[in-house]
Order: structure tokens, then C-alpha cells, then sequence
């Protein structure tokens, strides 16, 4: 059986990511931010968004964009914009410095009935004493459901939603260096991915280009790659 994900075109599926981050579009096709986020994530959207969706790709533009630099980043071969060739950094820096450029790959599930059961994985409260101390920069906000894979009383790997809203939601997963390369993470986002597809929502994760330890476990993972992006803050 397929999910009703699998009905969804990438463009839709960028869209509905994007909200996640508090980020739509206007009536002119411009990204704007239309909600505060917690985290420090409430600043303005990235002034370009150059995304490949594999049969077609998209150039987007931040709302307020001076119009000269627009133009020129309209001249550029796609390419250069999603490897982010200096002359796009040329543009960009001529009206404001380039901090932050990144590439990222995002995937979704579309089988359901792929995701392996992981009996292992059990859920805390982000609250829970077991999990103090495992990752404190990612639980200084409390999570009702953390996925968490528990070896010898101590929490070894854990997953969580990142960001979550009504119609979906962005995987965190991360292993204690002690206990990477043994499956791990694979068990508690697949409790994760289990738990947000049985809600109905559109779960979704992605990692910077060379991160090869995290596509390493979306090949682990039953999940199909939607877009490749470069963002320019």
C-alpha cells in the first residue's frame, strides 16, 4: 500500500517542507516568513532558493529582493546556482554578504508498509531523566515523544520531530559516538517515521550535501529523495 504522499508532486512537497520552517510563498511567488519559530528561526526566509527537482528545477526569491540582483541571478545557468559557484556569491554580495550557504537533500517516505518495526526503540518524554545529558543543545525544548533506543539503562540513540505542524513533519535523529555504524539511529527514525505516518503526516528529512553518515541512513530507511536545494541566507 502507498501513501497518499506518493500523489504529491515535489513541488508540493517543497511547499509543505517550507511551512515547517515557518516559510510560504505570496501572491507574487516571492518566499516570505509567516510564523515565528522557536530556536532563533524567525528571521527573514533565504534571498534565493535554487531547487532540483530532478525532472524540472525551480529558482526562488525572498520577498524584497533588490530586482538588480534578481536579474542577474536569473542569467546564471541552474548548475551554478545549486553548486554554489562563486559567481552567484558575486551577485549576492554586491547588496549583502552570503552567510550560511548550504546544499541539502531532502527525502519523504512513500511505502509505508516498508518501515521496519523497531521494538527496540522505546518513547520518553523529552523530559525524561534518561535522556539528560544525551543531547542537550536539541532538548532544551520538551518533545511528549522521543524515540529512543535504550542499551544498559543508558540511551544510546533517540529520534524526534524537529519541526511539526498539522500536515507534517521533519525527522532529528542522532546516535551517542560510542555507538555509531551498528543500526541504531536506522531503529529509532523508523520508530519515528512509524509513529508520524500512522498520524497521517507527510514526514520528511534532509542533511547537507557531504554529510554521509546521515545519507547513509536515509538509504537504511525506506525513503525516496524529493529535491535537491541550495540556499543563500
Amino acid at each position: 500500500m502507498k501513501s497518499g504522499m506518493e500523489n504529491m508532486s515535489r513541488e508540493d512537497l517543497y511547499k509543505t517542507q517550507i511551512r515547517l520552517e515557518g516559510v510560504r510563498f505570496n501572491d507574487a511567488g516571492y518566499l516570505e516568513r509567516w510564523k515565528d519559530m522557536p530556536g532563533g528561526e524567525s528571521g527573514p526566509p533565504a534571498r534565493v532558493v535554487a531547487v532540483d527537482y530532478g525532472q524540472k528545477q525551480s529558482v526562488y526569491f525572498r520577498s524584497g529582493i533588490a530586482p538588480e540582483a534578481e536579474v542577474l541571478v536569473r542569467g546564471l545557468p541552474f548548475q551554478l546556482l545549486l553548486d554554489g559557484d562563486c559567481e552567484v556569491f558575486d551577485i549576492l554580495n554586491g547588496q549583502k554578504k552570503v552567510e550560511g550557504h548550504a546544499q541539502y537533500w531532502t527525502y519523504t517516505v512513500s511505502d509505508t508498509t516498508a518501515i521496519p518495526r523497531c521494538p527496540a526503540a522505546q518513547t520518553l518524554s523529552s523530559r525524561n531523566g534518561l535522556l539528560r545529558g544525551f543531547s542537550d543543545g536539541f532538548f532544551g525544548i520538551d518533545y511528549d515523544q522521543v524515540f529512543a533506543v535504550i542499551a544498559d539503562g543508558v540511551v544510546v540513540s533517540a529520534a524526534a520531530s524537529s519541526r511539526e505542524d498539522e500536515t507534517a513533519a521533519e525527522l532529528w535523529v542522532y546516535t551517542h559516538p560510542e555507538h555509531r555504524q551498528r543500526g541504531l539511529g536506522t531503529q529509532a527514525a523508523a520508530a519515528w517515521l512509524r509513529r508520524v505516518t500512522d498520524r497521517g503526516l507527510t514526514p520528511f528529512y534532509s542533511h547537507v550535501k557531504d554529510n554521509d553518515s546521515s545519507r547513509r541512513l536515509a538509504e537504511s530507511l525506506p525513503l525516496r529523495l524529493c529535491f535537491v536545494l541550495s540556499r543563500y541566507p
